[in-house]
């Protein structure tokens, strides 16, 4: 069950988790602790995958983006 690429479970076997946002990596993930790394690696590799676009994020939250700015510079 937990060989290769079926670690930590077959649930859990692509990094993410049923709690959303949780993500698993470690020894205890594919491809093992054998690679130094590797898990880490490919755990951040789905997790930046399942990120939006940063274009989006900055068009949605650009006025904010904005009015934090000019507070910080002290501009009017």
């Amino acid at each position: 069950d937990q060989m290769i690429f079926m670690r930590p479970l077959p649930e859990l076997a692509n990094y993410k988790t049923p709690i959303q946002g949780l993500y698993l990596t470690g020894a205890g993930t594919h491809p093992g602790g054998s690679i130094s790394g590797m898990p880490g690696r490919n755990c951040a590799r789905v997790f930046l995958s399942s990120q939006r676009p940063i274009a989006q994020a900055v068009n949605k939250f650009k006025d904010s983006f904005a009015a934090v700015t000019r507070s910080m510079l002290g501009i009017v």
